[in-house]
């Protein structure tokens, strides 16, 4: 059984949430797990009969939208140049994003790890404690590996190199959106990996 998140917002309407492939893939974007592929809808968002259906994916640390598709369900409701004008996509998008970050709530019975992150496996009749222990051994994958994905790291240490003359670790701060000890500690996880081979710059520019 894969994992849908379902979710009936004040405004009315219904979000709807499932990973690619059924079940999630992480990544880390910033400062928080997020689904690497992921399908999003929104039923009846402004207008009874009309949905927004949304692919995003993760790629080089950013959520990218693939696919926008609208449909309607009524007769009476139908998809016009003034209806596709009214969504505002980067609203969804970000909307979207936000309920595919990790959830502390949700329960995983499983885990099976790869190289760069862990696949969380959620069967029907999983249980808090049982969530508990996926999660423990999830971290503990992440831990054996340093915990920074090689995907993370290279993309570091491409900002970092294609800023060298300047302030390559602020580059990295600001492109990945994080503080500026945790750019620094990036930066030092992607020299240790071998991703970064330029020497620290000289005069202790950041």
């Amino acid at each position: 059984m894969g994992l849908v998140r379902t979710e009936d917002p004040p405004g009315g309407g219904t979000y709807r949430l499932w990973p690619e492939g059924g079940f999630p893939r992480y990544v880390r974007v910033g400062d928080v797990d997020m689904w690497q592929a992921f399908t999003f809808t929104a039923e009846s968002f402004g207008r009874p009969g009309i949905r927004l259906e949304l692919r995003i994916r993760v790629v080089d640390l950013t959520p990218q939208c693939v696919a926008v598709r609208l449909t309607s369900s009524h007769d009476d409701a139908p998809i016009t140049a003034a209806v596709v004008n009214q969504v505002d996509l980067q609203h969804w998008i970000e909307t979207a994003c936000s309920r595919a970050i990790e959830t502390p709530g949700e329960a995983w019975e499983s885990v099976e790890t790869d190289s760069d992150g862990a696949v969380w496996v959620l069967p029907g009749d999983a249980t808090a404690e049982a969530g508990n222990r996926a999660r423990k051994a999830a971290r503990r994958a992440r831990r054996a590996r340093g915990g920074y994905s090689t995907e993370m790291l290279r993309k570091v240490a491409s900002v970092y190199e294609a800023n060298i003359a300047a302030f390559p670790t602020r580059a990295v701060r600001e492109s990945l959106g994080v503080a500026q000890s945790t750019a620094q500690l990036y930066v030092k996880k992607a020299r240790e990996r071998g991703f970064i081979t330029s020497p620290a710059p000289k005069g202790g520019r950041p």
